[in-house]
């Protein structure tokens, strides 16, 4: 791993087991699905690399192909409980110009409901993102965790 890479998985949450452990609903073998520490909408988790990565262009084929297995896998698992109809966004914000605030590759899925009533625009996802911490909590985030669980049932 370059110096700067090193440097930058030293300090990311999501190279840390102990920093994720609340959150962590499964692993796959090369990803961690995690519940958003602050949830956009009921069902936001994050797919994370386990390895330190910060873009797609890092991904191996077999990380892609785990990858795709596992977004294959949540896609069918929130559309059921979150009763989406298959509605959900899938958001990446990839290197530094694009809003992001940890340099590790993580997508974001969110089941969308009919009446949710969010709408993503530029820097209302931030204002959006720090309503619903507060209105959501986090109890209402480890209860999602353990139910997901339940559901996913792969090895934390």
């Amino acid at each position: 791993m370059p110096a700067e890479s090193a440097g930058a998985a030293a300090s990311d949450p999501f190279c840390s087991d102990m920093a994720m452990a609340d959150t962590l609903i499964c692993r796959t073998r090369h990803f961690n699905l995690l519940y958003d520490i602050r949830p956009v909408l009921p069902g936001h988790v994050l797919i994370v690399p386990i390895r330190h990565v910060a873009g797609f262009s890092e991904l191996t084929p077999g990380e892609f192909e785990d990858l795709r297995k596992l977004l294959k896998r949540i896609t069918a698992v929130m559309s059921r409980e979150y009763a989406s109809k298959g509605s959900y966004d899938v958001i990446a914000q990839v290197g530094e110009y694009s809003g992001g605030s940890i340099r590790h590759l993580h997508l974001h899925f969110v089941p969308r409901g009919r009446d949710d009533k969010y709408r993503m625009r530029d820097e209302a996802l931030y204002e959006n993102i720090e309503c619903r911490t507060r209105c959501l909590g986090i109890s209402f985030v480890r209860a999602e965790v353990k139910r997901l669980r339940k559901l996913f049932r792969c090895a934390p």
